[in-house]
């Protein structure tokens, strides 16, 4: 549940989910009783994106992308899935590298696009403004309210995200 209200209110948050994949290695029945072939299976309809890394490797460059997945708005929670190798297993490899972080810049409208809306909101005889999740911030709500008042616009949510 608390995936799914990060999900819902655009939380960003990294989901490590342990795992034991190979059957050879699940020492008690708890292993057993907990452990699946596709362990992220039951939270991928509210998560941004998964990935099940096999190395130690894999999985200092699936989180560094976790990161930069969740953080990237819309945000949202994102799972990793650790093995029991690799979570257990002495660190073998010498060279692991984490790669470096590139932040993605936020989504925006095009400028001319926003003009044209612009104008044609301004030209309307009875301008209605549906919003349903459509901030990504408090003042992105707050510009809506304004621009809302400045149009007298009517306004109203709707449930579609």
């Amino acid at each position: 549940m608390a995936i799914y209200n990060a999900f819902c209110d655009r939380v960003p948050a990294i989901v490590i989910l342990g795992n034991e994949l190979d059957a050879t290695a699940r020492r008690s029945f708890v292993e057993w009783t907990h452990a699946a072939q596709d362990a992220a299976v039951i939270i991928r309809d509210f998560t941004k994106w998964d990935d099940a890394p096999g190395s130690l490797q894999h999985f200092a460059e699936s989180f560094v992308r976790a990161y930069k997945i969740a953080m990237t708005p819309p945000m949202g929670p994102v799972a990793l899935v650790a093995n029991g190798k690799l979570q257990e297993e002495p660190i073998e490899e010498s060279n692991l590298r984490i790669p470096k972080l590139t932040t993605t810049t936020p989504p925006q409208g095009d400028s001319g696009a926003i003009a044209e809306t612009a104008k044609q909101l301004v030209n309307a005889e009875n301008p209605v403004i549906v919003a349903g999740r459509l901030a990504r911030t408090p003042n992105g709500i707050k510009l809506l309210v304004e621009l809302a008042e400045t149009l007298q616009a009517r306004s109203t949510t709707s449930a579609i995200a």
